[in-house]
């Protein structure tokens, strides 16, 4: 009996994009860290996902608490941004690393808005961080189960004759009236009633008596204890054979308790449609089959699309049909975007896509877009939650960074040129200097009179001297960029040569706060070939591995240098560092000649050190580490048959 008043309450209390219970699982099941702050910028509100993902208890964030979530080395400028944000009543849109449970540190996208008063006051903030590390995290947010608002029913049952008189009221429970029930017969019950509804009921009443209408409606009854409580009152006529009604029986149901909450979950559902509503986002929510069935109204009115042309089907032939008139997706994004949306569906895994939107002024906007699925107990899933967030402006400052750096490369390398070439000719000129002041000064001998033959013969012996010693130093400036062997060679011992590079090096490797750890392998084979050239690859793979060190504050700085011996052949030495890293497409990049992934330096070492070991038989590469950080390898060949033995 209750159930219609259930239904008519859902139906004052709801709307078009959800009920109240729905827009709190929305909000707590966004792949998203979402809050609330006050007009002081104070935290008073984080969805679940906040506490899930940083692993404090679910108040330790509040107020300024989140700040200790921050990376030390962004805190200082998120917050800058905020306060200034909050100062002048303007959105906020930055980025940030948060700390994930397990220490990690991931990048999130921060923004915020405000919200104003009639009289342009600020009166709240709202939020929301997005995961654009990798731009692939589940997020994980527990399904909010609607909780039962009533233990259980307390009803009576009335009876009363056919001309609306009560004859009879069974026991009340903890709905009891005052009165007792000699006084509830007849009409006596109206007395009972609150006084702004004795008038209402007693019409009501007496008019499905006359009508023989059934009776619903709820209205207020004191109780025993001078309260009153909301009673959902239905009452039908019994009818004997020739339709005449004989009898009329009611059940009274308890419903103040449900009312009460009611009302509250109206109260909520205004504040968590006006939180889903003000985030700075593109919210929407799919069925488990895929279809639309809530959008905010950012989204609307981003593309600006009616919400009665929201409700799309999943299916390709929907899709290809519509063109998806809620999200107008690039023609060019279309193919890859539903490709992914269909594998989603049917695999159940979590969608991430980038792609550019139509805006409703007909503009092309890149869109950072994550879908998850929402699953309950037994693992089915029950809907797909989704946030978008407009990364065009910082997509295109990318861009354009990008090629200002590429620029930048590209006249880094050409000084880097012009550098080399007027090393090349300093070298080269200081003999090429002497030749000519020696051929000049034979020409001069022997057009004297008489002519000097001995001094010329002299000169001529220093002429071809320099000429030799400019042909060197070519010979060896081409040595370095090419695999031919050098006949100067030696039995060398890598573990000595890379202790002398670690003895030398000591200073530099204090100053960048580098933690040296040696593994030697005590029964290693030497090696055949120059010592010095050796240590020069050495030495330039530790002052790289120190200076990739360099900006990491959150774990050791601990350079590793390793050497093994891999069989009778071949002999390793490795140089790991903690390091950020090199990204996957760089690793044979690194080794070109002028290129680099340092803010200085002419990306040259790697270039010579891999000619180095290549013109002595052996391989320089690199691999990235299962942690933080890369591994250089070196492996040459072992013993006195290694190349250039002879």
């Amino acid at each position: 009996m209750v159930a219609p008043v259930r239904t008519r309450a859902r139906a004052r209390a709801g709307s078009a994009g959800g009920t109240d219970a729905d827009l709190s699982e929305l909000v707590h099941g966004l792949p998203a860290l979402v809050w609330t702050a006050g007009s002081d910028g104070r935290v008073d509100f984080q969805n679940r996902h906040w506490a899930e993902y940083t692993g404090l208890p679910a108040d330790a964030d509040l107020g300024a608490g989140w700040e200790a979530t921050i990376h030390p080395a962004d805190r200082p400028s998120l917050l800058g941004r905020l306060n200034a944000a909050i100062e002048a009543g303007t959105a906020c849109d930055t980025q940030a690393r948060v700390r994930r449970f397990d220490g990690a540190f991931r990048w999130f996208q921060f923004r915020a808005s405000p919200r104003v008063d009639r009289s342009g006051k600020i009166v709240k903030w709202f939020g929301i961080a997005t995961d654009i590390d990798d731009i692939k995290r589940s997020g994980d947010a527990a399904a909010q189960s609607e909780q039962d608002l009533i233990d259980r029913i307390p009803a009576s049952i009335t009876i009363a004759n056919a001309n609306g008189e009560n004859i009879y009221t069974s026991s009340w429970g903890v709905t009891r009236p005052s009165a007792p029930p000699s006084v509830l017969r007849g009409l006596g019950f109206v007395s009972q009633l609150h006084s702004d509804e004795q008038d209402w009921v007693n019409a009501e009443w007496l008019r499905s008596v006359r009508t023989g209408e059934t009776m619903e409606l709820e209205h207020r009854l004191k109780r025993a204890d001078g309260t009153y409580r909301w009673l959902h009152v239905r009452v039908a006529p019994y009818r004997d054979d020739s339709g005449a009604i004989v009898r009329w029986y009611g059940l009274l149901s308890d419903v103040d308790d449900q009312r009460k909450v009611e009302e509250a979950l109206r109260r909520s559902e205004q504040g968590f449609r006006l939180l889903v509503e003000m985030i700075p986002a593109l919210v929407a929510r799919w069925t488990p089959d895929g279809q639309l069935d809530y959008v905010n109204q950012r989204l609307l009115d981003y593309v600006n699309t009616p919400p009665i042309e929201a409700g799309l089907s999943a299916s390709t032939d929907s899709f290809r049909r519509h063109r998806l008139r809620i999200a107008s997706v690039h023609p060019e994004d279309w193919d890859t975007w539903l490709r992914k949306r269909l594998r989603s569906l049917e695999t159940g895994e979590p969608l991430e896509s980038t792609h550019r939107l139509r805006r409703a002024d007909g503009t092309y906007r890149w869109i950072h877009e994550r879908v998850d699925p929402m699953r309950d107990e037994s693992g089915k899933i029950t809907g797909w939650y989704a946030v978008g967030i407009d990364i065009h402006d910082s997509r295109v400052m990318e861009d354009a960074l990008r090629a200002a750096r590429h620029r930048l490369d590209v006249a880094t390398q050409t000084a880097a040129i012009a550098e080399l070439s007027a090393s090349i000719a300093h070298e080269v000129n200081q003999p090429l200097t002497s030749v000519i002041t020696n051929a000049t000064m034979g020409l001069e001998m022997l057009d004297a009179t008489p002519p000097d033959v001995k001094g010329a013969r002299e000169t001529a012996r220093r002429t071809l001297r320099d000429g030799t010693r400019a042909a060197e130093v070519l010979l060896r400036l081409r040595a370095l960029f090419t695999k031919k062997k050098d006949s100067c060679t030696e039995l060398v011992d890598l573990n000595d040569a890379a202790r002398e590079v670690v003895a030398l090096s000591r200073g530099e490797l204090q100053r960048t706060g580098a933690i040296v750890q040696t593994l030697f392998s005590y029964d290693l084979s030497p090696v055949r070939g120059d010592r010095v050239q050796f240590q020069q690859v050495i030495l330039n793979l530790v002052r790289n591995a120190a200076q990739a060190m360099e900006g990491v504050h959150d774990r050791p700085r601990r350079l590793t240098i390793a050497t093994e011996r891999q069989d009778d052949s071949f002999v390793s030495l490795s140089v790991q560092d903690a390091g950020t890293g090199v990204a996957p497409e760089s690793f044979e990049k690194i080794f070109e000649a002028f290129y680099t992934t340092k803010n200085s330096g002419m990306g040259i070492g790697l270039s010579v050190s891999r000619s180095i070991i290549e013109k002595h038989g052996g391989r320089l590469w690199a691999e990235a580490n299962q942690g933080p950080g890369t591994t250089f390898l070196i492996a040459l060949p072992a013993g006195p048959s290694a190349p250039g033995a002879d």
